[in-house]
């Protein structure tokens, strides 16, 4: 999710991209350390856990880690953007024209049932 704002800018802009996204960049990179530092879901060193106040959390290899999986997760974010570009930018244009949608007409729009109501509306 935090990677698509970024995968729909670089097919709408042909890869110009805006500062827009940028905040959700910071939140991806900060969660990919947390996965890898924290949660022990190093694929170069399993169940790894460093502290935060260990200096080695930001080691060359951790940081090539990260960008390894953003690359991976960033490259079937663009796949699943590419492949529903036409929903994506009706829902955009909607988005324009009304300002919001809610639970109930995204399912009647597009005929997608969720498993569970989450947010009652999207703006």
């Amino acid at each position: 999710v935090l990677l698509a704002g970024r995968a729909v800018e670089d097919k709408l802009l042909d890869g110009d991209y805006t500062s827009g996204a940028s905040n959700d960049l910071m939140k991806v990179n900060e969660i990919l350390y947390e996965y890898i530092t924290q949660s022990g879901m190093s694929e170069l060193n399993e169940n790894l856990f460093i502290s935060k106040n260990y200096g080695d959390v930001k080691a060359k290899w951790i940081q090539d880690e990260v960008k390894n999986l953003r690359e991976k997760l960033y490259s079937e974010t663009k796949g699943i953007v590419e492949s529903n570009y036409k929903e994506i930018k009706d829902l955009a244009e909607y988005l324009l024209e009304k300002n919001d949608i809610d639970y109930d007409e995204i399912n009647e729009k597009y005929k997608v049932k969720y498993p569970e109501k989450t947010h009652n509306l999207i703006k």
